[in-house]
């Protein structure tokens, strides 16, 4: 998390996640319950598209 007091320049609080490292074949997307939606659609170990769902 950056800190907007500081114009949001350092870390206020840096933590781990479910998800494993992501690189440029992810996008990411926000839902209105705040869950987040990680997307690859190329390169997957399983040759389709991979969906991971980080729940609020």
């Amino acid at each position: 998390m950056l800190s907007a007091a500081i114009d949001y320049k350092e870390f206020v609080l840096q933590t781990g996640t479910a998800l494993h490292e992501t690189d440029d074949t992810f996008e990411f997307e926000v839902a209105a319950n705040r869950d987040v939606f990680a997307v690859k659609k190329s390169n997957t170990a399983s040759t389709t598209t991979e969906v991971h769902v980080l729940r609020h």
